[in-house]
């Protein structure tokens, strides 16, 4: 709950990468800067199903992704180097239409950010993985109230309802 400030003065736009990889799960949190001012963060849980594929081999199939989606800024820094980053540089500096700088800042102002991402992916992610945690719980214990031979995959859960017995509706809610 502290309040966080840091100046980017003298900075146009950027965008900060944050990867970070705990039991299997692995959270990137992008924070958007414009005109040096933070835009806010959005936090994914990409799936990656080959366990062989490294931290930066994620991050730079990540990036490739989001920036399909996404107009790239002149400069992005990332907690750790992505793979492939002079690809990654070359296809999204055409993309811009002139140089993208992609970097692991070691002093300064933008270390200070990136190390506040990495500090907020951290957060998130424990989130994430404490309520996977307690789902898991909850269906384990559905399970056993059921005595079903494994914990359910799908719950559906229907109303049926009516306003003094006319406009009937029905609704289901999948899990």
């Amino acid at each position: 709950q502290e309040r966080q400030v840091i100046s980017l003065q003298g900075t146009l736009d950027l965008h900060v990468f944050a990867l970070l990889t705990q039991d299997a799960t692995t959270a990137i949190s992008v924070t958007f800067y414009h005109s040096g001012q933070n835009h806010g963060t959005r936090t994914y849980f990409p799936q990656h199903t080959d366990a062989e594929d490294t931290p930066a081999e994620v991050l730079s199939a990540f990036m490739m992704q989001f920036y399909e989606r996404h107009a790239p800024p002149p400069q992005v820094l990332v907690n750790s180097e992505p793979a492939y980053k002079n690809l990654l540089v070359e296809a999204l500096s055409l993309k811009l239409g002139k140089k993208v700088d992609i970097a692991v800042p070691k002093l300064g102002p933008k270390r200070d950010v990136v190390a506040l991402a990495v500090t907020n992916t951290q957060h998130m992610l424990e989130s994430a993985l404490s309520q996977t945690a307690q789902q898991r719980q909850a269906l384990e214990r559905l399970q056993a109230l059921l005595a079903m031979e494994a914990p359910p995959q799908r719950v559906e859960s229907y109303d049926n309802s009516h306003l003094f017995g006319k406009q009937a509706y029905g609704v289901m809610v999948v899990a």
